[in-house]
């Protein structure tokens, strides 16, 4: 897994950037895509660093529970 350091708005969903060893990679993200990994995407545009990528299943993974989601 790999942290996100930043993720940036598109017409069509969220432009990820995370680091593969010591190089930047960006990966595309649909809002629906988003949604069904249950990922908030404006969450994710917000706070990417509490956000990692899974690159073996393409998967946006929270690092950390949200506060108002528990329960």
């Amino acid at each position: 897994m790999e942290k996100i350091i930043e993720a940036n708005k598109t017409e069509t969903g969220v432009q990820v950037i995370f680091l593969s060893g010591l190089q930047p990679v960006s990966e595309h993200f649909s809002i629906e895509t988003l949604k069904d990994m249950h990922i908030h995407p404006l969450d994710l545009l917000e706070y990417p660093r509490h956000y990692a990528i899974s690159t073996s299943d393409r998967r946006v993974v929270p690092l950390f529970e949200h506060p108002l989601r528990k329960g």
